[in-house]
């Protein structure tokens, strides 16, 4: 962390930086169900081919939707948190 920073700033950023490491490990899990859930389908697909029943809401799409959102989370919150520190960096430069 940068010593540019005022005493607010580093709790925000360090609050950032723990809401990124919970992100990541949902974004981990979610990446895991969605490749279990993709096996599952493919093993089904080579096992029984078009005699099975499919479902129409299957697991893939919610698993894929989960994993799209926590990068988007993970992106957003890597930008502010360096947002915060190069606007400190710029103010310092000034002085």
């Amino acid at each position: 962390m940068s010593e540019n920073l005022t005493k607010i700033e580093k709790e925000i950023v360090e609050k950032i930086r723990q809401k990124r490491e919970r992100v990541l490990l949902n974004l981990k899990t979610d990446a895991q169900n969605l490749r279990d859930s993709a096996d599952q389908l493919l093993s089904k697909i080579n096992n029984k081919g078009t005699s099975a029943y499919y479902s129409s809401n299957h697991d893939c799409i919610r698993y894929s939707h989960s994993v799209w959102k926590n990068t988007q989370r993970l992106s957003q919150l890597k930008f502010l948190e360096s947002d915060i520190i190069e606007k400190q960096k710029k103010k310092k430069s000034r002085k």
